[in-house]
């Protein structure tokens, strides 16, 4: 009966759909999370500009 349920969860295309969905967010999670250090040397510089506009 379990590998009944198995083979048919395998068999079933929709659940190929939904992990492609999820390798493809895993892909995008991870471009965000390699990208977030550049983003941030950035953005603390242009912080640190205009807090010297203030001065």
């Amino acid at each position: 009966m379990i590998k009944r349920y198995f083979w048919g969860i395998i068999r079933e295309e929709e659940g190929v759909t939904a992990l492609e969905y999820g390798l493809i967010g895993s892909i995008v999670s991870v471009a965000i999370i390699l990208s977030l250090p550049l983003i941030g040397v950035r953005l603390s510089a242009m912080f640190q500009l205009v807090a010297n506009c203030f001065r």
